[in-house]
């Protein structure tokens, strides 16, 4: 016996310079007959199969030629060539691998070292590559149970189960089991995918349709004892396999010779250690490495949308046809159509009342602000001088820090988040406090029935010292009731009814100019109790728990609640249609990327749903920034064209005024005009995805509807009160945040020791304010003669204008930071 182990392998040597022998022994009775079927099956397949297989060699070299040599075709003509050379390719494997099985049986000897129920292995280079042959005993193997692992060259290894050879023995008969693994290092380039946009044969979906191979690809079969591969279309139990690649995100794969592709169909990726791709398979094939690209996958969401179906004339003619208005889905879409027609009706009726209660005129002296008003009505000591324009510098540093805050904006407005660029310069500058005030912010909003903007925008035109006039307003009846009742009261009282003569005469010449915009105020004041839910909101606010808070904050904060909330710049029919149009897009968007749970015999392979991790993750992405530009890019864009601002200038015309207004006009038209084109293309689209689906994914279609109308609907805003109420409870643990902001919203403020501080001062004084100068003082300082009290009148006409002015904006913001 071992002579004719040395004689075997001296041929061998000779026919190979590269053959190699790792022997190993089970039993003496083993290898004799393995070397007696060896004998047998090596004079039986040389004469037969030796010159088919010698001629399917060099037919398949010259067809290689041939296509390589002529020019390129079209696409479709160019993928079915490659696919038939990868077709050719892998016959001319498996023929390679069957030659060089007969030449390594005769190689194979018994030799010690080896795992339970290997008898012998050996490799050749052929002209495909290397081929490795492992010979195992089924029996020993299965005695021996677990896996019986192989390694061969190049970093390959595969285990295999015992009950994978036992199976492999019930099918191949008497014998050894074989196991080929070739390593087709030289025809590799035969087997890259195929192009992206490349048709399937028969359009069965086996799985992902990958490229950029990572790894030379390797050939696992198989063979029974005289060299034919056995017919095993699925493993008894998996085999793990080890391929060398350099890239960990590369994923496990096979060649589907049906599809003429790289699919991962039975196939997933184990691990990666130390350059080693690490695969469990159910089946056996030609496997490899591959990376998927990140273009291609965002071509795999654009190609697979439903739009290509959808937009057609047969598509959009099933619209007329009755069978899925039936469908639960329709039904569900009709009621949604319903509700938004309800909802924009409350909307116009609410705007109707608002113009009611605030007629266009009053409006009107808030947004077109003359300079001279505004100065008039502050006074110029209390701020600072306006500056002039800069430079080029300066106006791009404006126009760069705008386009930050709308891009800000636009992130923020998509996490659910409002005035995001305003909440991160707030928790930049203080946090702690920042995050209480705006909580307070919010629910003094929402109770007083006004937006944030519009508040603001009225304090910024009162002035920066309303939130001082405002603290102390409460206290001016109790203040003047006790000046009047105190010793020498007749006098102060005479002294109190002259400047109170003259502030109103100061008033009266002033608001010449400001009618309207008091009759506003006025309006505003006595419609929503602004100054009492002001000082509800820090009160409640800084005393509850945190339940309470979360559950003030929801409403406070959530978006569909502010349509009902009174603004000076955008009505409620506008942000009413905002919202159906969100929702609308979102529908839309959820049809136009739908993937159907199941497949057709027209489905495209690559329309299949990604199995790995990285190619969800880019498809997610991909399906998110679309969604996200036919959704959110689009409303913010609707809300800057509608959005109306305060313009001010030196002074208002009535044909300035024509103008701007007609400008306003034009802008609200186009608004209106794109709104319902976009909307009419959303609800179109959807009918026609209920027409051509069936009612499954109709259902699964709702679904997922349904998630992001929940999402908008109660798990943002609830998020975000949730993290608001929590941080909000914390930084109030403090004591040094709870009197900050309690100081801010509703405290005493120390006066500045400032000279027109102290004018204002005496102005309240006599006007009903306490807490401050004492009257005893000013009567001692000012003997009010007749000539003082004519200058003091005087003084009153120029100081206690503001003063009387700063009362009436008093209860409409208390203290609200900017």
């Amino acid at each position: 016996m071992p002579g004719s182990t040395s004689t075997a392998s001296s041929a061998t040597t000779t026919t190979s310079a590269s053959t190699s022998q790792a022997i190993s022994v089970t039993s003496s009775t083993a290898a004799t007959s393995l070397a007696n079927s060896v004998t047998s099956s090596l004079s039986t397949l040389t004469t037969t199969s030796g010159t088919s297989t010698s001629t399917l060699i060099s037919t398949l070299t010259t067809s290689f030629a041939t296509a390589s040599s002529t020019n390129p075709p079209p696409l479709v003509d160019a993928v079915a060539a490659r696919r038939e050379e990868a077709a050719a390719a892998s016959a001319a494997v498996e023929a390679a691998e069957e030659r060089a099985v007969l030449q390594l049986l005769a190689a194979l000897a018994p030799a010690p070292g080896a795992p339970p129920g290997v008898l012998g292995s050996a490799k050749v280079e052929t002209e495909v590559g290397t081929v490795e042959v492992t010979a195992f005993s089924a029996d020993a193997a299965a005695a021996a149970g677990g896996t019986v692992p192989v390694t061969g060259s190049g970093g390959v290894a595969v285990d295999v189960p015992s009950q994978v050879l036992g199976q492999a023995a019930s099918i191949g008969g008497a014998g050894p089991v074989l196991l080929s693994f070739t390593s087709m290092s030289k025809v590799a380039s035969k087997f890259q995918a195929s192009a992206p946009n490349a048709p399937s044969p028969s359009g069965a979906s086996t799985g992902r349709r990958l490229n950029a191979l990572q790894s030379v690809p390797l050939s696992i079969n198989l063979r029974g004892a005289d060299g034919k591969k056995l017919d095993m279309s699925r493993l008894s139990s998996p085999m793990v396999l080890s391929v060398e690649s350099f890239d960990p995100n590369a994923t496990c794969a096979y060649w589907d010779e049906d599809q003429g592709m790289w699919s991962q169909s039975g196939v997933e990726k184990v691990g990666y250690e130390q350059g080693k791709l690490m695969c469990r398979t159910e089946h056996l094939s030609i496997f490899g490495a591959l990376m998927e690209s990140i273009f291609k996958d965002v071509a795999a969401v654009l190609k697979c949308s439903t739009a290509w179906q959808l937009v057609s004339v047969e598509g959009i003619k099933k619209i007329g046809e009755p069978g899925w208005t039936g469908y639960p889905p329709s039904i569900v879409t009709f009621c949604f159509l319903g509700g938004f027609l309800l909802a924009g009706s409350c909307a116009f009726r609410l705007d109707r009342r608002a113009e009611e209660a605030i007629p266009w005129l009053e409006r009107e002296a808030m947004l077109l602000r003359s300079k001279k008003s505004v100065d008039r009505t502050k006074m110029r000591a209390f701020r600072p001088s306006v500056q002039e324009k800069g430079g080029r510098c300066s106006r791009c540093c404006r126009a760069v820090k705008n386009a930050f805050d709308y891009v800000v904006w636009l992130v923020g407005s998509s996490f659910g988040v409002e005035n995001a660029a305003e909440v991160v310069s707030e928790l930049v500058s203080n946090a702690p406090t920042a995050t209480v005030s705006r909580c307070v912010a919010a629910l003094h909003a929402h109770k007083s029935g006004a937006c944030r903007e519009s508040l603001k925008a009225v304090k910024d035109l009162a002035g920066p010292d309303l939130d001082k006039a405002a603290r102390q307003a409460s206290q001016r009846e109790a203040a003047a009731g006790a000046a009047g009742g105190g010793a020498g009261g007749g006098g102060r009282r005479q002294v109190a009814s002259r400047l109170r003569a003259s502030v109103m005469n100061g008033v009266s010449v002033m608001m010449q100019n400001m009618d309207h915009f008091r009759v506003a105020l006025q309006s505003m004041t006595q419609r929503w109790d602004v100054h009492g839910h002001g000082v509800w909101a820090v009160e409640t606010f800084v005393s509850s728990g945190w339940c309470k808070r979360v559950a003030m904050l929801f409403p406070a904060v959530h978006p569909w609640v502010a349509i009902t909330l009174f603004s000076m710049f955008t009505s409620h029919a506008v942000r009413a249609a905002l919202i159906i149009l969100k929702l609308s897009t979102s529908a839309a968007s959820n049809a136009l990327f739908f993937t159907s749970a199941s497949s057709t015999p027209d489905s495209d392979a690559e329309c299949a749903p990604p199995q790995t991790l990285f190619s969800r993750m880019v498809q997610g992405a991909t399906v998110g920034v679309l969604s996200a530009c036919l959704g959110d890019v689009i409303i913010f864009l609707l809300f800057m064209v509608q959005r109306r601002r305060v313009v001010e200038r030196e002074e208002w015309t009535p044909e300035m005024k024509q103008k701007q207004v007609s400008r306003w006009w034009w802008r609200s038209c186009i608004f209106w005009s794109w709104w319902v084109f976009h909307e009419s293309c959303c609800i179109l689209y959807v009918f026609t995805f209920l027409a051509n689906v069936t009612l499954a994914d109709a259902v699964k279609w709702v679904e997922s509807t349904g998630i992001s109308l929940l999402q908008d609907l109660l798990l943002v805003p609830l998020a975000v009160s949730l993290v608001l109420g929590s941080l909000a409870s914390l930084a109030l643990r403090s004591a040094r945040v709870r009197l900050a902001v309690e100081d801010k919203w509703i405290g005493s403020a120390p006066e500045e020791n400032e000279e027109p501080a102290k004018e204002l001062l005496r102005c309240r004084t006599f006007t009903g304010f306490a807490g401050v100068e004492s009257e005893e003082g000013v009567n001692s300082e000012h003997g009010f003669s007749d000539v003082e009290a004519d200058e003091e009148a005087e003084f009153s006409d120029s100081v206690s204008v503001d003063c009387s002015v700063r009362q009436d904006f008093c209860p409409v913001l208390p203290g609200v930071p900017t």
